[in-house]
């Protein structure tokens, strides 16, 4: 659990509320952006000397 004042608790609100989604959506939608799953990055596109 992330402990957050309530200034950027409510900021972080106002962001998600402003494209539709709860916090807990918009949070992991960042993340998958910044940090894409491991199903969208393939070992082959990495390293494909090593195939």
């Amino acid at each position: 659990m992330l402990e957050l004042s309530p200034e950027r608790e409510a900021a972080l609100k106002a962001q998600a509320q402003a494209r539709g989604m709860s916090v807990e959506q918009w949070l992991l939608e960042l993340t998958e952006q910044l940090a894409p799953s491991d199903d969208a990055i393939s070992r082959e596109s990495i390293y494909p000397d090593r195939i």
